[in-house]
């Protein structure tokens, strides 16, 4: 039985649903899929279907997102920052913004009975990348919907969940997410979330830097992040002069573009 978005919107109230429609989902595919960039040269943007698809989720979920906020805070000046970034999706599921002083990542599941969330471990451990809070978020293409089911601090995530080592991802069940997104609002209005203290990645001699590079960059139709030690992975990530340049060494291109940061007012 197939319920519509209002009546998914009674039944699990303290949820955020918002509506995906087949014009957003084709001009999402439209945009990661294209082959040319603005200046009509060849390019392409992913090195696999694979990372294309994660793309698309991510670009979805995050658009769709950034207009609800432009609702929900129209009355506040707020700020929100944020990226379209080819070079994180390429290799790790999941988008991070900042809205006014807080920092959240998206995590895209896409699952017709929403069960558990998996948090690539980039998310958890590497030390520039840690977010305030963690928004698990659904989505349904053939129903045309995507709903956050819920959020979780780094602190819940790390008691609550299993860390999966095939996948290198920490897994979370549905049932231990926090639904209603307000209440992460009003937390972050009253509860200064504490800053983990992590081990410093590895500095990488230049050496190392290419060595991995050209391991990485090799054709495969799934993300190289279990090719190497965590470690090492993690400090390639981690500078965006090195993830941007993994990036253009495994889609063939040349010329770098990389993706800048873009603010738009909560207004």
């Amino acid at each position: 039985m197939v319920f519509t978005l209002t009546e998914l919107q009674t039944f699990f109230p303290h949820q955020l649903w918002l509506e995906v429609s087949e014009r957003t989902q084709t001009e999402a595919w439209q945009t990661v899929s294209a082959e040319r960039n603005s200046e009509g040269i060849a390019q392409q943007s992913y090195s696999n279907a694979a990372a294309r698809w994660t793309a698309y989720l991510n670009t979805l979920c995050l658009t769709q997102f950034l207009a609800w906020l432009e609702v929900h805070f129209e009355k506040e000046d707020l700020s929100c920052q944020f990226s379209f970034d080819a070079s994180v999706w390429e290799v790790v599921n999941g988008t991070a913004l900042t809205i006014g002083q807080t920092r959240v990542v998206l995590i895209p599941v896409e699952q017709s009975r929403f069960s558990e969330v998996c948090i690539p471990q980039e998310w958890i451990d590497i030390p520039d990348w840690i977010p305030d809070y963690y928004l698990a978020v659904q989505l349904n293409l053939d129903e045309c919907w995507m709903r956050v089911c819920g959020y979780a601090t780094r602190a819940q995530i790390l008691k609550r969940s299993h860390y999966d080592r095939m996948t290198q991802t920490y897994v979370l069940s549905g049932s231990d997410l926090i639904e209603n997104l307000d209440v992460m609002w009003v937390a972050q209005d009253t509860c200064a979330t504490a800053k983990p203290e992590l081990q410093a990645l590895p500095s990488l001699l230049s050496n190392q830097v290419e060595c991995l590079l050209t391991k990485l960059s090799d054709s495969t139709a799934h993300s190289p992040r279990l090719t190497v030690p965590f470690s090492e992975w993690a400090a390639i990530l981690t500078s965006n002069h090195y993830r941007h340049s993994l990036h253009q060494r495994r889609i063939k291109q040349d010329e770098p573009v990389v993706e800048s940061d873009t603010q738009i007012a909560l207004t």
